[in-house]
């Protein structure tokens, strides 16, 4: 349907039946070997860069994800959690849920905390810990605007590098 650049990155807009996807592709090298990573959104850019967040999400090895509430949302929880935890992924970062973790004042791990707000955002707590607040179920949009910052971070290095 379209190619366009947000926020420094070219996206490309699809439609597959009555869902629209804006895809972007990071060129990432794995085991030595050059690997296109596309990555999908189901909210517009424009629309995901209008969640607050003023932060950073360095890489760790090991990323924790837990939620005080369930954000069923018509399935939207589980495509959220589930987008970020297969993107992160390729970054590297396996994603676990432990009810029993903290934020981490060592910084060894990614610790994110999903809970429902007045306002949909995201803060960032510690170098390594967030919560992202939900309101009126937009967890979707919520969850990809923290995959888009890593995303974003990771084209803007790879750009520097090149």
């Amino acid at each position: 349907m379209g190619k366009f650049e947000y926020g420094g990155m070219e996206f490309e807009k699809n439609q597959v039946g009555e869902i629209t996807f804006y895809k972007t592709i990071l060129p990432l090298k794995q085991d030595g070997k050059s690997l296109d990573l596309s990555v999908y959104f189901r909210n517009s850019p424009e629309k995901v860069y209008k969640v607050l967040f003023n932060g950073s999400i360095p890489t760790r090895e090991l990323m924790v994800i837990n939620s005080t509430d369930e954000f069923i949302c018509d399935g939207d929880g589980v495509i959220g959690v589930q987008n970020v935890v297969n993107n992160f992924g390729y970054f590297g970062i396996k994603s676990v849920q432990d009810k029993n973790a903290t934020c981490d004042s060592q910084g060894r791990y990614l610790f994110v905390e999903i809970d429902a707000g007045n306002e949909t955002k995201i803060v960032q707590d510690s170098e390594t810990c967030y919560t992202i607040k939900v309101n009126n179920c937009e967890i979707l949009i919520a969850t990809e605007r923290f995959l888009l910052q890593k995303v974003k971070q990771t084209n803007d290095l790879i750009k520097r590098k090149n």
